[in-house]
């Protein structure tokens, strides 16, 4: 029986790999070349065209898309050459985010509709007009709807 070397066993456990050549001059396919790195002038004219095409009508995206470069990339560009573009101003101190105006608002509703059921029931004797309270599968309630109205509704939503 022959003795073979660890160096002898572990090339024999490798099995060969076929590497397709690559043609000269093409890149591999699904790999993108890097970035090219533009000189200050280059820049000015890439983005004098694409204030052009904005001045024309033309999305912000789809304007860096055709001069070919990114969204992100003129706006800082931009923002290194100090032009802005016109954006709306911002809140002014003192008032609030609109999602805590949102949470106000849902607070307050509540309270208002607890307050608007209290006052139909003890409005409502019984005996008189009939007042119904309507609820809805999405959870909305509707209160001091008539029969009538309920009838029409009903009928409209088939």
């Amino acid at each position: 029986m022959k003795k073979t070397s660890k160096t002898e066993k572990k090339a024999a456990r490798k099995k060969p790999t076929k590497k397709a050549a690559k043609p000269a001059g093409k890149k591999a396919a699904g790999k993108k070349s890097p970035g090219k790195r533009l000189t200050d002038k280059q820049r000015l004219l890439v983005l004098a065209k694409y204030e052009k095409l904005l001045a024309a009508g033309m999305k912000a995206p789809q304007a860096a898309k055709k001069v070919g470069v990114s969204y992100i990339t003129l706006l800082a560009w931009r923002k290194k050459l100090g032009k802005t573009s016109t954006a709306k101003p911002g809140r002014k101190p003192g008032r609030h985010s609109a999602k805590k105006a949102k949470k106000a608002a849902r607070k307050s509703s509540r309270k208002g509709s607890r307050k608007t059921a209290k006052k139909t029931r003890k409005a409502a004797p019984s005996g008189s007009t009939e007042s119904l309270i309507l609820i809805t599968p999405s959870g909305y309630r509707i209160e001091g709807i008539s029969p009538r109205d309920l009838i029409t509704i009903m009928k409209s939503l088939g």
